[in-house]
């Protein structure tokens, strides 16, 4: 009975309401990258941004992504393929070194107009790098990102593509990094740490 716990329950209702907090900041950056998108006549961008600005399904995930990886000034971050709402955060509001990449989605490469546009000064125009990469085969070297996330995406990759990336992920990431890894479905929440290889 949750009820024979009032001090979890407390700690419980903190979490709730600091993830919250964040899903609810994420919605208004991306508000306000579709307005910047809209006065680029960027339509579809901008009206995306605007009517739907964290699709239901990413609301959980978005805060659990900035809370895990905790992003700080001067990080080195990979994206794989991930939605690109969280790269240009963590660029203009943590300070990260960003490499955001797809490896079908063109439209990856709108991003850092919305970045500029939102970022008056042109600062961060270099912590901001947008490129095509497969997952499965990533040009970087060994340990160069500090920390690593993809949502939604490995469990898409053909056949044994899903280890690969993994494989992929391990050698990019430095010693002692993090990675956020999000895939979908279960009926049940669980949080999974692993000390060895997968």
């Amino acid at each position: 009975d949750p009820g024979d716990d009032p001090e979890g329950m407390k700690a419980l209702r903190g979490d709730v309401e600091r993830d919250l907090g964040l899903g609810l900041r994420f919605c208004a950056f991306s508000v306000r990258v579709g307005v910047e998108a809209l006065a680029r006549r960027r339509l579809r961008m901008g009206l995306e941004r605007i009517l739907l600005p964290v699709h239901y399904w990413r609301f959980p995930v978005f805060p659990a992504l900035s809370r895990e990886l905790d992003p700080t000034p001067g990080d080195c971050i990979l994206d794989i393929g991930s939605p690109k709402l969280p790269s240009v955060y963590f660029v203009l509001k943590r300070g990260a070194k960003v490499y955001a990449t797809d490896l079908q989605d063109d439209r990856i490469f709108e991003w850092p107009a919305c970045l500029k546009a939102l970022e008056r000064r042109r600062a961060c125009a270099d912590r901001y790098i947008v490129e095509k990469q497969d997952a499965r085969q990533l040009t970087y070297p060994d340990g160069f990102f500090d920390k690593v996330y993809s949502i939604s995406v490995l469990e898409h990759i053909p056949e044994d593509g899903d280890s690969l990336a993994m494989r992929e992920i391990e050698r990019v990431l430095k010693r002692g990094g993090r990675a956020f890894i999000q895939v979908p479905f279960r009926r049940s929440y669980e949080e999974v740490y692993v000390t060895r290889d997968v």
